[in-house]
């Protein structure tokens, strides 16, 4: 029981910090949630999950923030659920990503994609080394950097992304996907970022989708939305 409660609390924490950016508190943990214990034993927990690596506090007074190991703790909790959206609950506000993609007109479905979502939203076509992106305002919108280098990081990042695509094929290209990546990967190497891969079938060619946003985006969201569009694409 009380592993689980703990469980409970992680995810919580989690889930509104990315739907809110403030700095978690046993306060608002208590407010917003029904756990049914007080507050003083939800910041027990929080104690006991920052002493396991999930939470980290800017000084000692402040809220709690979630840590990469808090992110893909989330993540894989979501996951399997994300993923069994059907091509029936597609939206209707998909409805002009599908039309653009099936008339070949890539760069108006990543331009719609990146809308959609919120963040950065890239397209390659390994083949013929197309590259197709949208979004980076919107990306470098949500990120809070302090450090001047940490900007410089994911604008190298943008920049250095074409190359790194064809470079790392071996990193994307035998698997089915999605996969989650939080931080450094083969394909970012900034610390502050987030990235979601996938892949689409045309027939016998690939398109490599990626969805790079803050570490705090909306991976709910942009899973379901890749999920539903694989779906519909590739089984229509």
């Amino acid at each position: 029981m009380k592993l689980e409660r703990r469980k409970a609390i992680l995810i919580a924490a989690v889930r509104d910090y990315i739907k809110s950016g403030k700095p978690i508190s046993s306060k608002s943990l208590y407010q917003n949630h029904a756990f049914n214990i007080r507050p003083a034993m939800i910041r027990a927990e929080l104690h006991s999950l920052g002493k396991d690596g999930y939470f980290y506090q800017r000084h000692p007074s402040g809220g709690r923030l979630p840590t990469d190991k808090a992110y893909r703790f989330f993540v894989n909790h979501i996951f399997h659920s994300v993923l069994a959206y059907k091509k029936s609950e597609l939206k209707d506000e998909l409805i002009d990503l599908i039309k653009y993609f099936k008339k070949g007109k890539k760069d108006y479905f990543i331009e719609c994609l990146a809308n959609q979502l919120k963040i950065l939203s890239v397209g390659y076509e390994p083949l013929e080394r197309n590259f197709y992106h949208s979004g980076f305002e919107k990306l470098i919108r949500q990120l809070n950097l302090e450090m001047k280098n940490d900007f410089l990081k994911v604008v190298e990042d943008f920049e250095f992304l074409p190359r790194r695509l064809k470079e790392q094929c071996y990193f994307w290209e035998n698997f089915n996907g999605p996969r989650v990546f939080i931080g450094k990967n083969p394909l970012t190497s900034s610390s502050h970022l987030a990235l979601i891969l996938d892949k689409l079938a045309e027939g016998k060619k690939s398109f490599l989708l990626l969805a790079i946003g803050p570490k705090r985006m909306d991976y709910q969201k942009s899973l379901k939305t890749l999920k539903v569009l694989k779906n519909y694409l590739e089984n229509d």
